[in-house]
C-alpha cells in the first residue's frame, strides 16, 4: 500500500515510510525519502533546479535535468510538517544527496 506524502500526490510505500527512523536528523530522513521517491540513477543525473552550478559555469559539463518539482514540493511539504525543518533545509539536503549520488556514480564507473 502506498501513502501520499503531499498535496501533489507523490506516493511512497507505507512499509518504507514506517521503516524510517524518525529520530534521525531532518536531512537524513530527507535523503532516505528521496531514495524512495527517485532511484539512485535519477538522483545522480538530476539536480534540484536543473540549472548548472555557478561554480562550474565555464566547464564543459553537460547540464543535468531538474528533479520533478511536484515530487520535490511534496517532500518539502512532508519534511516541514513532520520534522522541524525549513523548506530551505530540505532543499539543501536534496541538493547534497544529488551531488553525493553523482560522485558515487562516477566512482563506480
Amino acid at each position: 500500500p502506498m501513502v501520499t506524502i503531499g498535496p501533489n500526490g507523490t506516493e511512497v510505500s507505507r512499509i518504507s515510510l514506517s521503516a524510517i527512523n524518525w529520530a534521525m536528523t531532518g536531512p537524513s530522513i530527507t535523503r532516505k525519502l528521496l531514495c524512495e521517491i527517485f532511484d539512485r540513477d535519477t538522483l545522480a543525473h538530476h539536480t534540484l533546479s536543473g540549472k548548472p552550478s555557478p561554480a562550474f559555469r565555464d566547464c564543459a559539463r553537460p547540464s543535468k535535468q531538474q528533479l520533478d518539482p511536484l515530487k520535490v514540493a511534496d517532500l518539502v511539504y512532508l519534511m516541514t510538517n513532520s520534522c522541524d525543518m525549513t523548506p530551505r533545509e530540505v532543499r539543501t539536503a536534496i541538493t547534497t544527496k544529488c551531488a553525493d549520488e553523482n560522485k558515487m556514480l562516477r566512482s563506480r564507473m
